[in-house]
């Protein structure tokens, strides 16, 4: 009797390794939660392993005022993309998106400021093959 109770946990124990070690991703599903926290780290789906490179899309554009510092990242549903951040000139681009329309999360610094800010820019769409090129996004400061 013994002995099948060890076999048993032992297959209950192989089984909870192999479901938890083939979870995928967890998608941001409360926008909300992600507008509210800034000093969140939006956690899932990164990078372009499982995809085409040829398919994939970018957002680039300039933030004006140029902030002190500012991270950005492009989210929806089912991807988030690595968090870039900006150059001198507050230009930033954001690539391997898979094609589908994102939110464009920004933390950021203004000058003469001490704390972070945080803007979004809404319903973006990013196609296979193409840079979407947002131009210059206004931050308030």
């Amino acid at each position: 009797m013994k002995k099948n109770l060890s076999i048993i946990s032992f297959i209950v124990l192989l089984l909870s390794a192999t479901l938890l070690g083939c979870s995928k991703e967890v998608p941001v599903t409360n926008k909300q939660n992600a507008i509210a926290t800034t000093n969140i780290d939006l956690k899932g789906t990164t990078g372009s392993a499982r995809y085409d490179p040829l398919k994939l899309g970018s957002i680039s554009g300039v933030l004006n005022p140029v902030p002190i510092k500012a991270a950005i990242k492009a989210y929806n549903d089912h991807f988030i993309s690595e968090e870039v951040i900006m150059n001198e000139n507050g230009s930033f681009v954001i690539q391997n998106l898979p094609p589908d329309p994102y939110h464009l999360l920004i933390r950021y610094v203004p000058v003469n400021y001490s704390g972070y800010l945080v803007f979004e820019v809404y319903k973006i769409k990013v196609e296979a093959g193409n840079d979407t090129i947002l131009g210059v996004i206004s931050l308030p400061e």
